[in-house]
């Protein structure tokens, strides 16, 4: 087969199909404009999650509470959660730790 006859082919089926391909080529074009928008949506929100990791420092670490949760029972009864109470254990860690807030 001729790569000419091949193309005539193509051309005669686009003819009598004509809604068909028309409705094809929009499908087409309608999901790659949806992967380039969700492609560069995801993308952007990277870069400012970067830039707003950067403008908090580099030696900082932030902890927040998870909120409520279940407590998971260890074996014996033991309660699986650690928790820390009130901010007066942190000396016994050195200079690592500069401040703490307790909110």
């Amino acid at each position: 087969m001729r790569i000419g006859s091949i193309f005539r082919e193509a051309a005669q089926a686009l003819k009598f199909n004509r809604q068909r391909s028309i409705l094809t080529m929009i499908s087409l074009a309608w999901g790659v404009a949806c992967f380039v928008i969700l492609y560069s949506y995801g993308d952007g929100f990277h870069i400012a999650l970067q830039t707003a990791f950067r403008s908090v420092g580099q030696d900082l670490v932030l902890m927040f509470n998870g909120g409520p949760r279940p407590r998971r029972r260890r074996a014996g009864g033991a309660a699986g959660a650690h928790r820390i109470r009130g901010c007066g254990g942190h000396s016994r860690h050195g200079s690592l730790i500069a401040a703490i807030s307790p909110r």
